[in-house]
């Protein structure tokens, strides 16, 4: 007879799983035509900085505003390829438009998928 209250319970037991060893992938290809990506759009941008700021101070920005970064003025800005960092660069001016020297490159893994 069961008594009341009680409930039978199983234990489960973790076991090591072995896999299978993966192929070896077939070797990848080099593209020799690199005109076959030229036309492809990429967005590149130079950040300056960034600052932390409350939603109030946000509401309350005007014309004027003043909006300190977290980088000294001399320090070299991120150089960034639809936002992945690519290289290091410092500001400078030509003919009255901002420009990036490319100072150093950046060492990037791929982005990860899924």
């Amino acid at each position: 007879m069961e008594k009341r209250g009680t409930q039978a319970r199983q234990r489960h037991v973790a076991q090591r799983v072995n896999f299978m060893p993966l192929k070896p992938s077939r070797p990848q290809r080099t593209i020799k035509n690199k005109t076959y990506f030229s036309k492809i759009p990429f967005t590149l941008s130079a950040e300056l900085g960034t600052a932390k700021i409350t939603l109030r101070d946000l509401l309350n920005m005007e014309k004027g505003t003043v909006i300190k970064l977290d980088k000294p003025a001399d320090e070299t800005v991120n150089v960034l390829i639809n936002d992945l960092k690519l290289a290091r660069g410092e500001v400078v001016v030509i003919n009255d438009y901002f420009g990036v020297r490319i100072t150093s490159s950046v060492e990037t893994d791929p982005p990860s998928r899924g």
